[in-house]
């Protein structure tokens, strides 16, 4: 089949369009006659140059590998649904089909704010953590690979290409893409595993900060060569609004040797967190102003000071003598049984009795932020709505919500529904919590997922 070409059908599936093309294949959007479902089918580029074996041999690992990916089960990584080959002999993947854009396409037009920032980083860290804990490494995570719904849900797409296009489906070296987003273990050819998903996340981080790339290089020679020997400027010297800490962490992050690393993909996101949403100091106790004596001299009020004191130590010896016991009179030889105080009875008003006025309840506040285009969104407590707010995206592709509500302190369950722009409902999985009186959590919603309480 003809790169450029659009087919009418890639096995049973009817091709809708083409979505785009890169170096792994070309991307066809198309629909499932069976079930009706939209879906996503990337068509592999193979070398015409390969034998019959190395084509065999690439099927069978492209398969193996492909199965593996699929087998991922996590609501930021995009599902495969199924493996084939064509009319043609091309390999093709059967993808989930998401409705929104990349993050590249969105870094292209502006930097996000900190909470957008945080709200994508840490989806995707879910997600890597996930895959890594079953011992799959991406391989190419860059912001071409993040995808973002129209509600602001994170999907991260070819989980496992990378290493299936990397097995002589293509021989053509350049077409891999300049090593932008790799990580130095992965430039040099060595054997990787997820810190080097993670190195490639710093990287993706640091251009959201800044909107600058750290490694910078005229060819992909002197690109791979600043990837692993060079050092990026400081993200606080490129952008001089972030703080400090930023640069610890990022340095952490990015380090040329894998164990130097964080261990987890979260880690790094709590880590950053800390440094842009420092939790709020409580301001010190005041304490009460004196007011100067008027009128008077220094001398005047120290002797007000002192018969002040004087008085109240006079106080205290009185009380003290008060309360002195006095040495007890001789008993007989049998012990005087002690006798439980007569209550004093209480003289009842006329009328009815009244009862004491109940206390007003003790309440909680929960404080909500999600990261959503627009849509309206429902916050259920125990499976009652306590807070509706409509929502739209304004001038910025990138934007932050944070609602406040008042609930009964105690033991709660809480979930959130979010109705997009298009009639789409999104929907978070229920968690149950206990709110203290007077105490603000926050809560944080990622959409498709859990909620995240602090």
């Amino acid at each position: 089949m003809q790169p450029t070409a659009v087919p009418s059908t890639i096995g049973r599936y009817e091709v809708l369009g083409q979505l785009g093309s890169g170096a792994a294949g070309i991307v066809f959007r198309a629909r499932d006659p069976l079930i009706r479902r939209l879906v996503a089918i990337k068509v592999l580029r193979a070398s015409r140059s390969m034998t019959e074996a190395q084509v065999r041999i690439v099927q069978e690992r492209f398969f193996r590998e492909a199965q593996t990916a699929g087998s991922l089960d996590h609501p930021n990584i995009v599902k495969i649904h199924d493996l084939g080959k064509d009319d043609a002999g091309e390999l093709y993947i059967v993808m989930e089909c998401i409705e929104g854009t990349s993050l590249e396409r969105l870094l292209e037009h502006a930097r996000p704010d900190a909470g957008s920032l945080l709200a994508v980083l840490e989806q995707v860290a879910s997600a890597l953590d996930a895959a890594h804990a079953r011992g799959i490494v991406h391989r190419d995570v860059k912001p071409g690979n993040i995808l973002l719904t129209e509600a602001g849900f994170v999907k991260i797409t070819d989980f496992g290409i990378a290493r299936i296009t990397s097995s002589h489906l293509t021989l053509d070296s350049t077409e891999l893409g300049t090593p932008r987003y790799m990580s130095p273990e992965q430039v040099e050819g060595k054997e990787i595993d997820g810190r080097a998903d993670l190195f490639s996340l710093g990287v993706v981080a640091y251009q959201m900060l800044t909107g600058e790339s750290p490694f910078a290089g005229d060819s992909a020679v002197t690109l791979a060569y600043q990837v692993v020997h060079g050092a990026p400027r400081r993200a606080s010297k490129v952008a001089p609004e972030l703080p400090a800490g930023v640069d610890l962490v990022l340095e952490r992050m990015l380090h040329k040797d894998p164990a130097r690393r964080y261990p987890s993909g979260s880690a790094f996101v709590a880590d950053l967190r800390a440094v842009l949403e420092p939790p709020a100091r409580e301001a010190p106790p005041q304490r009460p102003a004196v007011a100067p004596a008027r009128g008077g001299s220094k001398k005047r009020a120290l002797l007000m000071a002192g018969g002040g004191l004087a008085l109240l130590a006079l106080a205290a010896l009185l009380a003290g003598l008060r309360d002195t016991p006095r040495a007890p009179e001789p008993v007989a030889a049998e012990r005087a049984v002690p006798v439980a105080p007569t209550p004093t009875p209480v003289r009842r008003a006329e009328g009815k009795p009244t009862r004491p006025a109940a206390p007003p309840p003790a309440r909680a506040l929960i404080k909500l932020t999600h990261w959503t285009r627009e849509g309206t969104l429902t916050l259920l407590v125990d499976g009652a709505p306590v807070l509706e707010r409509s929502f739209s995206k304004g001038a910025a592709p990138f934007r932050t919500h944070t609602w406040t509500a008042t609930l009964p302190a105690g033991r709660h369950r809480v979930s959130a529904r979010v109705v997009g722009g298009k009639g789409k409902i999104f929907e978070a999985e229920p968690m149950t919590a206990t709110f203290l009186p007077e105490v603000t959590r926050e809560l944080r919603l990622r959409l498709g997922g859990d909620l995240s309480l602090r």
